[in-house]
């Protein structure tokens, strides 16, 4: 069977979005947990350090607000379902980063993070979420 150009460069394209987008958002064991909140293109997204590397420390989340929305980004740090801490955009102009919400966490427990675009006064809207081990 014969392929054309536009073909191939279609099959790609889309082979590519589902390596990109199931990758970094579902990683198990990583050392970075990057969560975007579940629109394309990402307004807005939580990271999960679990060992520090450069500056960045390790059991640390932070989110960050990429778009000017009106939305901000709240990211939720899960153990054992019980929230461990938080990072939030909110009270801040877009293109904005929180800084690292850090803290000693017992090694190897397995983690989640839960990032939502939110406003003030209402429920999070989009959220998406990953898990990596500590």
């Amino acid at each position: 069977m014969r392929k054309t150009p536009r073909t191939l460069v279609g099959m790609c394209m889309a082979v590519a979005a589902v390596v990109m987008t199931a990758s970094p958002s579902h990683a198990s064991y990583s050392n970075v947990v990057y969560v975007a909140t579940g629109l394309e293109p990402a307004p807005g997204k939580g990271t999960f350090s679990a060992d520090p590397h450069g500056r960045i420390p390790g059991d640390a989340i932070r989110a960050c607000d990429v778009t000017r929305d009106g939305w901000g980004v709240k990211a939720w740090l899960y153990m054992n379902h019980r929230v461990i801490r938080t990072a939030s955009t909110l009270g801040h102009r877009a293109m904005y980063c929180t800084r690292w919400k850090t803290g000693n966490l017992k090694e190897e427990q397995l983690v989640t993070l839960r990032v939502c675009l939110v406003k003030k006064g209402r429920e999070p809207y989009r959220c998406a979420h990953g898990r990596a081990r500590t």
